[in-house]
């Protein structure tokens, strides 16, 4: 389980975009009013996955994780 926090930010998340190593999106989650969200891969194959998270401010950041 992965946990995304918008921490220290003004503004909330809108959606996050999960893709994995080869660029295919994978999960797609949107959000609304949301400071916090749970994202369950434990369902997923070991790997690279690139977390793509929008906030409502229209920024977005993305992270890189890797399951074992």
């Amino acid at each position: 389980k992965i946990t995304i926090e918008a921490i220290g930010k003004n503004y909330q998340l809108s959606s996050v975009h999960v893709y994995n190593a080869n660029g295919a999106l994978i999960e797609e989650k949107t959000v609304k009013n949301a400071y916090r969200l749970d994202l369950d891969l434990s369902q997923k194959a070991a790997g690279i996955y690139f977390i793509h998270i929008h906030f409502d401010d229209q920024t977005s950041k993305t992270e890189k994780i890797i399951k074992k």
